[in-house]
């Protein structure tokens, strides 16, 4: 509970030093008194983490990029809690928050706040996940930063992939919403492969006012009011 932090230094080397990320859950003193005495930034910056010090958070940032490295498991959404919660906008950070790997452990306001501070459209597209729930917040950043390449990232061959009923008429609502009818038809039928044999999508988008039906062998959409 209070050993010779001397020792503990001499037995430490590159290889076992992860050992020490786990501290801070189980005895937060003596991590920090660890991580001050031998300046392991890593370590001081999962005790801010731990005790939600965004001032040291912040300051010991950059070292978390050890930890992904080693395939530590970190809660980015704590991460991006305690930034929103002290009004931080840093797109450095932002950028290296926005990753696929961490996206399960965001919540839709979360993932808006970091894509909001990223005026990086290419990077923001990269990051966009397969499923339609993930992505809108990110969507709805790239339609900020610019319409018409959102509008050819909507609309490209197949971009409904393998999304479940439900968000595929979600997706096709959020591409109506945003952008009118006209670009509307033009998703849909940037999809007609999957929508030429999936009757139960079809029908799920007629509800909602969007009619797709093969008349005399043409691919035919129309929405309505």
């Amino acid at each position: 509970k209070n050993p010779d932090l001397d020792e503990v230094s001499r037995y430490l080397n590159k290889e076992n030093r992860h050992l020490l990320w786990d501290l801070p859950d189980g005895n937060i003193e003596l991590a920090e008194r660890l991580g001050k005495h031998l300046q392991d930034k890593t370590l001081l910056f999962l005790v801010a983490l731990e005790r939600k010090d965004c001032g040291s958070l912040i300051k010991y940032f950059d070292s978390a990029s050890k930890i992904l490295e080693e395939d530590y498991t970190i809660d980015a959404g704590k991460i991006a809690d305690i930034l929103m919660e002290n009004k931080v906008k840093d797109g450095k950070m932002a950028k290296k928050l926005l990753n696929k790997e961490f996206f399960d452990d965001y919540s839709e306001k979360q993932l808006k706040y970091l894509a909001g501070q990223i005026n990086d459209f290419e990077m923001i597209e990269r990051e966009l996940p397969r499923d339609f729930p993930e992505s809108k917040p990110l969507l709805e950043r790239l339609f900020e930063l610019d319409r018409e390449r959102t509008k050819k990232v909507l609309c490209k061959p197949n971009s409904l992939g393998h999304q479940n009923l439900e968000d595929s008429a979600k997706m096709a609502i959020f591409v109506k919403n945003l952008f009118g009818k006209d670009t509307l038809i033009d998703f849909i039928e940037s999809n007609r492969e999957r929508l030429a044999t999936a009757s139960a999508l079809k029908n799920r988008l007629k509800e909602e006012g969007i009619f797709v039906s093969m008349q005399k062998g043409n691919f035919v959409v129309e929405v309505g009011k």
